[in-house]
Formats: C-alpha cells, structure tokens, sequence
C-alpha cells in the first residue's frame, strides 16, 4: 500500500504538502517522493522502493496498486516484466484510457495531472477496497489516501455535512458511496473514475456496475461450480502476490472458513486469528463460533490462536477513527497481532454476506419480482397457518397494492424522534427521507451506495498503522459480479439461505460449518 496525495489551488502549497505527506506517512514508509509544477502537486509514502512520481509526456501521476492479473495487463501497458504495479496501471490508462479500469483485478486508487489541458484524473477500483478522498471548495482542491490529511489543511472548510449527520441522529442509513462527515469532502466513488478541471468543473464515470448482467436460465449446480472456479481463483490470485506467511480471520462462518482452507490447501503458511477469546477466558457457549472454528481446525489439522479477552476492552482506540466506521477495535488488534507475528497482508472474509455467500432472505425475492419463489416461502414460513391458500392470495394483494415489500422495521433504522433537535434544523432536514437499510433486500443496491465502506475504509487505516494489508478475496470484482447476477431464489429455499455459496464449498468444509445457520459471537 502507498499513500498518495496532491493539490492545486491551495494558497501555502508547501505546508498543505507538508500536512499531506505528514498524515499519509503510515500508509507507506519506505521511502517519499514530491513533484511539484505550475499550481499543482502531488507526492506519495511509498510502501516499496521505486513506487515514486510517475511521468510520462504531460502527464504525471501518484497511484497505490495492487495488481492481481499482471500477467494480462503487461502487454496492453506496453511496458516490460519489471514495471512495477503502479507504472503499469499508470501506463495502462494512459495507452488504453481509463475504460480499461475495467479489465484491471486488483485493489487501487490514483491521479493522474495532465499539465497540457490542466485536467485531474482520479480513479478508485471496482469496489473501493483502497480509498481516496477529496477536498474541494471554489478552486481549491485536494485529494489523498487519508482523510485526516485534507481535514488538517491550513484553512480547510470543516463544515459538517448536514445530511449525514441528520442519519446518524435519527438512526437512518448512513451509507454512502461519496460523503464523509464533512461538506467540502467527499470519497471517490468505488467503480468510478473522475475528470477534473482548473475551474473546478467535475465529470464521474462509472467503468463499473455490479450484477448488471443477469443470469436468468441458469441451473443452481452451474452457478455453484461457476462461484467455487471464481472463488478459488480468487484466494490464488492475492496468496500469490505475497511472500512469507499471511495471515486470515477464522470466525468459523462460512465466508472466513471457505478462504481459511482454500489458503491451507495452497500450501501457504499461514497464521489464523479469531476475534473470538480463549475458551479459557470465556467458557463455550450453544451456538459458539468457536465450536465451528474447532470443527474446521480438527478437519484441516490448523492452529487457530484468539485474542484475549482484555484486548476486547481497550479504549485508547477510538480517538483514531471517524463514524461510521465498524469493528475497529478487533481490525486493530487483529491487524496489530498479525505485524507481530510477520505477517504482511491479511486475508479477511468481508464482503461474502453482500455478494458470493449472501445473507437472502424473503423480502428481496419479491423486491427482485420472483414472485412465485415469493409465495413458495411464505407458504413454507406459514406451514400451521389455517387456510394458507387464501391467505397467500390475499397477502400477495396487499402487497401489489403497496407497490414494495414490507420491510422489517429495525431495518428501516427509524427509531429515533426529532422533537429534540434545533427547530431550525428539523425543519431544513424534514424532507431528508430514512432509506431502509437496504442490504436486507437489494445487495445491488447496497454494495452500489456504499455499504461496504463501513469496514473497507476502517481496515485500510488500521491495517497501515500496523503496516500490513487487509485482502479481501470475495470482493474479487468477479465474484460480486457473478453472485450478484444470479436470480435470489437460487440463495433462498424452504427458510434455508446462502444455499448457492453452500452446495459450492459443501465438499470443503466440516457439516458443522456449511450447514450452521446461525453462529453467536462473544468476541463481537
């Protein structure tokens, strides 16, 4: 990982760099390098050696990558074998132009000044694994990896953003693709690339769109052996871009265990951490992750270590993040854990739930418009119920008529009352609707407004602190593009869920873990 950075506009360039290279530090310490032209900048802390300002003709740029298909992207950047990650995404765009983002499998964000026009481009990867945020107000503008870095410039704008802090008060949906707390910053969409130009004029592309293509005539044995290919492929793409041992979370679920062994059947050493603590500190418990971590290190011959359990109560933590950010204190331990043990990149299951494993349920079946999949469930959800048929019938009505599927309250997050606030501000926020949380029933829609923002951007900041890497295998922008494309009543049967990701791995795992349906988490 690098730390990237850049400006123009600023009135004191040199203590904005100064800030900016400051704040970005942790994200690569091997070495730093600065250009600095005619009103604009950039820099970078480079995680390797060589990964410094990057030029070629009028343009020059700063890009943190991590590339996973090389091998395919060497003869279309035109450059040889030696090139490193960053030089080759640079090259790629500038020969190909930013539509070939595309084609690139990996984790990355980057600009590119092109001093000729006076133009920014600013590109995130598929599903924002990497961030990279902007500051820009008028003329002013700034982007860097860390969003601490804009929040420190001399004179910055920390006006919060109204709207969001609104969600966060009333217990609405706070997530987001682009917004932060603050109104002059915002986080470049994932899938997105920018042009921007000296009067401040923005122009977003999308290159990508998750589960855009549906798979309508497909059998549930083809999308299993199609996701099991994916998957697989996925963990040995990111196992080989490292050397040494890795690390990986062991929660026993289902998406954690599915990397855990397919890491241990490549062979690779590997060091495995639950967040949960030691049976010696907490006893079991029914329904115990643990218990699945024990099925899958007995089956698999592995040695699970926890973290424990006054590492779950250290409060010296949270003065780092910013909301909404989740799970930091077990991303932090875990990553600070890792580092000790040599451990340079991470492998974690995140992003399994919202795309390849997939938490369905009944709601999204109508809200995707499988209606006869819709009423097979309810009538199984209603198997004691007098008169099922007619109340089906009557139910199906009532749900036409209202044009949406009801949606369980907790998941709409509308708790909170108003009556409390400034009359001045409940009345300028009065028409800011509460969305429903909408990884209950669109995961499209969820992944797409950036839901998987509240760790991916945690995981980057309390991985570089530490300095290692979080890998995150089932946000392979294949996998969620496949897993999003199947119809949802292959994930939903009889009450039974993530029957897809299940019947995939089923030859894999322990009975114990494919077939859990629910797991308690005493390190949570």
């Amino acid at each position: 990982m690098s730390g990237i950075y850049g400006a123009a506009g600023l009135t004191d360039m040199a203590a904005c760099l100064a800030v900016l290279e400051k704040k970005n530090h942790m994200y690569g310490t091997v070495g730093s390098d600065r250009y600095e032209g005619a009103g604009f900048a950039m820099g970078c802390c480079m995680e390797q050696a060589g990964c410094a300002v990057l030029q070629a003709g009028d343009a020059r740029g700063v890009i943190d990558a991590l590339l996973y298909n090389r091998e395919e992207l060497l003869p279309l950047a035109g450059v040889d074998a030696q090139a490193n990650d960053a030089e080759i995404l640079f090259r790629l765009i500038l020969h190909k132009g930013p539509d070939v983002l595309k084609q690139v499998n990996g984790d990355f964000a980057g600009a590119i000044y092109f001093e000729n026009t006076s133009r920014w481009l600013l590109f995130r990867d598929h599903l924002g694994v990497r961030p990279l945020y902007t500051y820009q107000k008028e003329h002013a503008f700034a982007f860097s990896t860390e969003l601490r870095g804009l929040l420190a410039l001399p004179g910055a704008d920390l006006m919060p953003d109204e709207r969001q802090m609104y969600l966060r008060i009333m217990g609405g949906d706070m997530s987001s693709a682009e917004a932060t707390d603050f109104a002059c910053c915002r986080m470049l969409k994932a899938g997105h690339y920018t042009w921007l130009t000296a009067d401040g004029a923005r122009q977003e592309n999308t290159y990508y769109v998750p589960g855009k293509k549906k798979k309508r005539l497909i059998r549930r044995k083809q999308c299993e052996e199609k996701l099991y290919a994916l998957v697989e492929d996925a963990v040995k793409r990111r196992l080989s871009v490292f050397s040494g041992p890795v690390g990986a979370e062991m929660s026993g679920g289902l998406d954690s265990a599915v990397i855990d062994v397919l890491i241990h059947r490549a062979g690779r050493e590997a060091k495995y951490l639950s967040w949960s603590p030691p049976v010696e500190d907490v006893p079991l418990q029914e329904g115990d992750e643990r218990l699945m971590v024990e099925a899958l290190c007995n089956q698999e011959g592995l040695v699970c270590h926890f973290l424990p359990s006054d590492r779950h109560t250290q409060k010296n933590i949270f003065h780092k993040p910013f909301p909404p950010f989740v799970h930091t204190l077990q991303l932090s331990n875990t990553a600070a854990w890792m580092a000790g043990q040599g451990v340079k990149a991470v492998f974690s299951g995140h992003g399994g739930d919202e795309g390849a494993s997939h938490r369905s349920n009944i709601y999204e079946l109508w809200h995707h418009g499988e209606y006869l999949a819709y009423a097979r469930e309810w009538l199984h959800n209603h198997q004691n119920t007098r008169l099922r048929p007619i109340r089906l019938l009557l139910h199906l009505l009532r749900q036409a008529r209202a044009g949406q599927p009801y949606v369980h309250p907790w998941w709409c997050r509308n708790g909170n009352k108003p009556e409390w606030l400034a009359d001045e501000f409940r009345e300028k926020m009065q028409d800011t609707a509460l969305p429903p949380l909408a990884f209950a029933y669109d995961p499209r829609q969820y992944v797409q407004n950036g839901g998987l923002r509240l760790r991916l951007d945690n995981a980057a900041f309390q991985g570089a602190e530490q300095g290692v890497r979080y890998v995150f295998p089932l946000l392979d922008y294949r996998v969620v593009d496949f897993s999003l494309a199947i119809p949802r009543r292959m994930f939903l049967k009889k009450g039974k869920d993530r029957l897809v990701f299940r019947g995939a791995f089923a030859s894999l795992l322990p009975e114990a873990v494919c077939r859990q349906q629910r797991k308690d988490s005493p390190g949570m």
